[in-house]
């Protein structure tokens, strides 16, 4: 029983570890939000790189919360492909499942809040791509003037490049 419960104590710490990277990996995905919207490249790249790493320590982390996993499958006599973090529940004290559900719903409110900022992130960088492509459109493609004249003897009104994209496809 003493590898059991060393096992499980190994789990909760790594459990902790892993809450604490995510609430590093969300400050950091929040200082990507502040650069991509500064449009400051160098501080971006930095936050680009804490971010990978701070993800790559996040994987090994669940790595090393599945293999105690793994161990305590031997105590208990469960098969591996049947087994996950809440599996394990009915065989807890009453005090350990708390810990637990209390981590579980911790990194699922983390997850939210990640997906949640790389959403808004995604969005951002989506709208700022199809601006620039706007922008080059119209300068390969710029607006062609009609050859027809109005009453007053002037060329008339422009005729609008058919490559220009809708949001630039207005005559002033």
């Amino acid at each position: 029983m003493e590898g059991f419960e060393s096992d499980l104590r190994e789990i909760f710490q790594l459990l902790e570890q892993e809450i604490l990277k995510y609430q590093k990996l969300i400050e950091a995905l929040k200082r990507e939000s502040e650069y991509l919207r500064r449009n400051v490249t160098e501080p971006l790249m930095d936050v680009l790189k804490e971010i990978g790493n701070e993800t790559e320590v996040i994987f090994s982390l669940e790595e090393k919360i599945k293999e105690c996993l793994g161990n305590i499958l031997s105590h208990i006599g469960l098969k591996e492909d049947e087994f996950t973090l809440s599996t394990l529940l009915p065989f807890l004290p009453i005090s350990s499942q708390r810990k637990i559900h209390s981590y579980q719903r911790s990194l699922r409110e983390l997850k939210v809040e990640v997906k949640q900022i790389n959403d808004l992130n995604k969005a951002f960088i989506q709208e700022c791509l199809t601006l620039w492509t706007d922008v080059v459109s119209t300068l390969i493609h710029p607006p062609i003037e009609s050859q027809n004249y109005s009453y007053q003897g002037a060329k008339g009104g422009r005729r609008i490049s058919p490559y220009l994209p809708l949001t630039l496809n207005r005559e002033v």
